[in-house]
């Protein structure tokens, strides 16, 4: 075994919290240093293997992984926290820059919303939960129940119609940030949205989204999916950028909050990573 795998050993026996996808990144950012004993190697010799790479993010990944293997050595682990911080304002840089870009092509709120009004069928269910949820991609991948006393109690998600109440139910536990935010429960009670649903005729087990046998799509698909069916062909990232920059304008900061939890995502990121007007 390399040295670099000893040390990220090390500190993954020292982290057993750390979830498989953490797992998996940092052994990918480890065999970037493959040339280099972490152990012993120099700051310039470190930063020479991070300035390779051209993506701020990436540069910033690639260094973080180089900080959490020397903590041992602390003026050098001083040293590149400190270049981190450097590579964090050209994160905070390129990002504005992105977002102005998109500030520049991206329609209008009153624009998507007619798009929306103008829909049928699933096209509407899927841009309805877009545009009052904020979803993810993965938010949508929703299985039909039909009876409330059979709905698994699994980190999966589901939607159901309630015939006595009158109103769908969305219980959501399979997204990116279910550890912080658990189960996300929503209840819809627009009318057009039942009635499309009930029009749609889903039995039970079936996937609001689904391939043309009725299989469930793999992630990478149903994003492609999802993109296909948006108004104005948006993905989900660009689509909340149009939601959050219409909130924003229009002072909505309670609806902001909401959507902040049906999103699953903090304030601070939101603000940081979507905000249109933040360049």
């Amino acid at each position: 075994m390399k040295q670099n795998e000893i040390l990220l050993d090390g500190y993954l026996n020292n982290n057993p919290q750390l979830s498989q996808g953490s797992i998996v990144s940092y052994e990918r950012m480890t065999k970037k240093y493959d040339e280099l004993d972490l152990a012993k190697a120099k700051f310039n010799e470190i930063m020479e293997i991070v300035k390779k790479e051209v993506n701020p993010n990436t540069k910033s990944a690639t260094l973080n992984l180089a900080i959490l293997l020397t903590k041992s050595r602390m003026e050098l682990n001083n040293r590149l926290q400190k270049e981190r911080e450097s590579i964090k304002m050209e994160i905070d840089s390129r990002r504005k820059t992105l977002l102005k870009a998109s500030n520049d092509i991206l329609p209008s709120y009153g624009e998507v919303l007619e798009s929306i009004n103008q829909m049928t069928g699933l096209n509407y269910l899927v841009n309805y939960m877009l545009i009052n949820y904020a979803f993810r991609n993965l938010d949508l991948l929703l299985q039909v129940v039909t009876l409330k006393k059979d709905i698994p109690t699994d980190q999966q998600n589901y939607i159901y119609y309630n015939r006595k109440e009158k109103n769908i139910t969305l219980l959501i536990s399979s997204y990116k940030t279910f550890k912080n935010y658990g189960q996300k429960t929503i209840t819809i009670t627009d009318e057009k949205f039942i009635k499309i649903f009930k029009q749609l005729n889903y039995k039970d087990g079936d996937y609001l989204i689904s391939l043309k046998k009725g299989e469930r799509p793999s992630v990478s698909y149903l994003a492609d999916i999802i993109k296909s069916m948006s108004a104005f062909g948006l993905r989900e990232g660009s689509f909340f950028k149009v939601v959050l920059k219409h909130l924003l304008e229009e002072h909505k900061y309670q609806e902001l909050e909401s959507i902040s939890l049906t999103r699953g995502t903090s304030l601070a990121v939101i603000l940081t990573s979507y905000n249109l007007l933040n360049n």
